[in-house]
């Protein structure tokens, strides 16, 4: 299927050593489906801290694949009850982390749709970080 010109809305939430931090996101990108799932590409908004970075996210039925490349480089898996090593490269170095995915939850048609993430980040020292990540995405001639 071809790609379509979508509209992104992200809202991702970060809960660590008692406090939460939220952060919004209004983004165009591509979306198309595949063999695999559906794929979708966007850049990462100056506000995120990533600098000019890609992120492509490819959804299958039971898992996510998150991969980024430009000023952060990283490969994350989502597979619930599973945990899986990260690493995390951004300009000041590689982070080694560990991620597991607590929950994995998507609404997709070739038309875009909602996911919902829930994950944990943790080094050696425990816990980084809880967070959560929504996305909405629509066809681009959709939005007004």
């Amino acid at each position: 299927m071809a790609e379509v010109p979508v509209v992104l809305f992200l809202r991702s939430e970060q809960r660590a050593d008692g406090e939460v931090a939220c952060m919004e996101q209004r983004t165009e990108g591509r979306f198309s489906e595949t063999a695999e799932g559906f794929l979708l590409c966007y850049k990462e908004d100056a506000a995120t801290g990533m600098g000019e970075t890609e992120t492509a996210l490819l959804l299958c039925r039971d898992h996510a694949l998150l991969k980024r490349s430009g000023a952060v480089e990283t490969k994350m898996l989502f597979l619930p009850g599973e945990r899986s090593a990260v690493s995390y490269c951004t300009d000041f170095g590689a982070v080694e982390l560990w991620l597991e995915t607590s929950y994995l939850g998507h609404h997709l048609t070739a038309e875009g749709g909602s996911v919902m993430l829930r994950y944990s980040l943790s080094d050696r020292g425990g816990t980084v970080g809880d967070y959560t990540l929504k996305l909405h995405i629509k066809k681009k001639d959709e939005i007004a």
